[in-house]
């Protein structure tokens, strides 16, 4: 994903050139993911946690997003 890319350069950046102590990336790709990971980001794969949300509503009948869409975000 292309966006992964910006997202990476402009988290080492952060944290390499800014010293910023915290940065936590939002990647789309799972596999990218892990390999940022491994590079010592802190990453969320908003497609992971899509996943985990429809597989719990398949399976144990719960809609976690309603919860979150209550704790701040957009519901659709």
């Amino acid at each position: 994903m292309p966006g992964d890319n910006r997202n990476l350069m402009a988290a080492q950046l952060a944290r390499d050139i800014f010293k910023v102590p915290r940065v936590i990336t939002r990647i789309y790709d799972p596999i990218r993911a892990e390999v940022f990971r491994e590079m010592g980001l802190e990453t969320i794969c908003s497609t992971v946690i899509g996943a985990s949300l429809i597989h719990d509503y398949f399976v144990d009948g719960v809609n976690r997003a309603d919860a979150v869409a209550g704790a701040g975000g957009r519901k659709t």
